[in-house]
């Protein structure tokens, strides 16, 4: 395994590099589980100088793999037994008997001090005769068929699979083009794994502010990624299940020859409207996302909260700024972005990982105090203001705040194109309270006009 991307919506794009050295054809299996087949199936594809020679195969879902069943306590004895009428290669320490076979013969055997209880195969050789060779005598024995011998390829393949009875393997076959040593690339997407998710930092240390963002990436598989590049995108493909992986008997439809009922009536309705002119995707406004609430004011944190501004710049250990290893590479994708690490990463079947994939100094941002009487109705909170000046637009995550190397607060940070501007609100502002007082109300009437057993009047109030 070379490369794994990963989405956010648990789609993962596996790349795999295999060696084809002195023209040997390379049979390649992938443990894929049941509820990703229909996924690897319809993205596998094979890149090389190479040929393959098998395409790739895969036990459907709900089909049986064959009636061969091997035998883990006595698996040479189950074999013989299910095996009669193949075609055999026996070898012996002193010759080589070829035959078909016909069964089992059960023998006793004694010594001093034990009885042990044996069998031997029962062959019809080549010219027609009939051999019972105790299975002690055997070195080696091969089914000379290729019928047979896929079969039993087939029930090795079965029993391997039901160590993890929710997977299969698809299977293919390449051979290199040439004598010389060929690479061989496979690459196929896999469903249902843990979605990858974004994580910030906010930090200021002597009025400086910095941004750093991390990948939380998980291995939801039973294979251990060794030496693997992960690459994490953006945005959100569209993904469903299919049928593709699964055995699906189609039914027929049947059709009457006679219907059963009359044609009705048939009206045609207009639906659209003429006057109206369809907007242009492209001109369409955009909406921007806004901070959660709806916010009554804000205003300048006070002097305490404030940055002082600084002169020159502090070096990262002066400052105490926290080391963050800068080892990703960006891409733009259309409306996606693509992190990948510049350097190889071990994560552990079934285990997590934090990797770096942003950092970057905030040159615009402002504290400041936000008041909301529907989240609270006596204080403020403290928030920070910033824009996003890198060249890509931040994905949705949460985002930890720290001054001083203190924690401070947290906030989600919802997506933030570029250039765009974006308040995070993190702190409840424990030195100030908000009253709001009201002033009696005072009402008087002012007309009054009763006619016909009605009366009406009109009364002005004010506060």
């Amino acid at each position: 395994m070379n490369r794994v991307t990963l989405y956010s919506n648990g789609t993962g794009l596996f790349d795999r590099s295999y060696t084809l050295s002195e023209g040997e054809p390379l049979c390649i299996h992938i443990p894929i589980r049941n509820d990703s087949l229909d996924e690897a199936i319809a993205s596998i594809a094979v890149f090389g100088d190479v040929t393959v020679t098998e395409p790739p195969s895969y036990t459907p879902i709900g089909s049986s793999l064959t009636h061969l069943t091997l035998s883990s306590e006595n698996a040479v004895k189950n074999l013989a037994i299910q095996m009669q009428g193949a075609q055999v290669l026996v070898k012996l320490a002193d010759e080589v008997v070829e035959g078909r076979i016909a069964g089992i013969q059960e023998a006793v055997e004694f010594t001093r001090d034990q009885t042990i209880e044996t069998f031997g195969w029962v062959i019809f050789d080549k010219e027609g005769a009939l051999r019972t060779i105790p299975q002690r005598e055997i070195r080696s024995l091969k089914f000379t068929e290729d019928a047979v011998q896929s079969e039993i390829d087939k029930a090795l393949r079965q029993e391997f699979e039901t160590i993890c009875p929710d997977s299969t393997l698809l299977s293919l076959t390449v051979a290199p083009n040439n004598a010389n040593i060929t690479e061989a690339r496979v690459q196929y997407a896999v469903a249902q794994m843990g979605a990858w998710k974004l994580s910030y930092r906010l930090r200021e240390i002597e009025g400086r502010w910095r941004l750093e963002a991390q990948a939380v990436v998980d291995n939801s598989t039973d294979e251990p990624w060794d030496d693997v590049i992960i690459s994490v995108i953006t945005g959100e493909p569209i993904s469903f299940a299919t049928d593709l992986a699964e055995l699906r008997p189609v039914s027929r439809q049947k059709v009457n020859i006679i219907s059963d009922y009359a044609v009705g009536a048939v009206s045609v309705s207009e639906v659209l409207d003429s006057g109206r002119a369809l907007t242009p995707l492209a001109s369409a406004p955009m909406s921007k996302s806004h901070v959660v609430g709806h916010f009554d004011f804000a205003m300048p944190a006070p002097q305490s909260f404030g940055m002082a501004a600084q002169s020159g710049a502090p070096s990262r250990a002066a400052s105490g700024m926290p080391v963050v290893e800068e080892d990703t590479e960006t891409r733009v994708v259309g409306d996606a972005i693509e992190y990948t690490t510049a350097h190889p990463v071990d994560i552990g079947a079934n285990k997590s990982a934090v990797i770096p994939v942003l950092s970057t100094e905030l040159e615009e941002a402002k504290p400041l105090l936000i008041y909301n009487r529907e989240r609270h109705k006596d204080r403020a909170f403290r928030a920070l203001r910033f824009t996003n000046k890198t060249r890509q637009s931040l994905g949705r995550g949460v985002c930890t705040l720290f001054r001083d190397n203190l924690y401070v607060g947290k906030a989600i940070l919802e997506p933030t194109q570029s250039g765009e501007e974006r308040t995070l609100p993190y702190a409840l502002e424990s030195s100030m309270v908000i009253a709001q007082e009201e002033s009696p109300q005072h009402s008087r009437r002012t007309y009054i006009k009763i006619a016909n057993g009605v009366a009406r009047y009109q009364t002005v109030s004010h506060q």
